[in-house]
C-alpha cells in the first residue's frame, strides 16, 4: 500500500494537487510473467538440443557409412 500526494497540470496550465492511494493485491500477481519467461526459456533450449542433434546426426551418417563399408571389406579379407 502506497499512499501520498499528486499532482498534475490542466492544459490552462493550473496545478491540481490531491491524495493518491496505491493497491498491490498479492494474489493477483502470481508470477505469471516469470513463468512465460522461463517456459520461453525452456522452449528455446529444447529448439537448440534439436538442432544439435540433426548436427550430429549429419556428421555422424557420413562416417558411419565409411565405418560399416571398411568392416565389411575387413570381413571379407579375413573371411577368404
Amino acid at each position: 500500500m502506497d499512499v501520498g500526494i499528486a499532482g498534475e497540470r490542466e492544459t490552462d496550465r493550473t496545478k491540481l494537487y490531491g491524495p493518491s492511494l496505491s493497491l498491490q493485491f498479492a494474489d493477483l500477481n502470481q508470477g505469471q510473467g516469470a513463468v512465460a519467461r522461463a517456459s520461453a526459456m525452456l522452449d528455446d533450449a529444447r529448439a537448440r538440443v534439436q538442432s544439435l542433434d540433426l548436427e550430429v546426426e549429419h556428421h555422424r551418417s557420413p562416417a558411419w557409412i565409411v565405418l560399416r563399408r571398411r568392416r565389411k571389406i575387413t570381413e571379407d579379407y579375413r573371411a577368404h
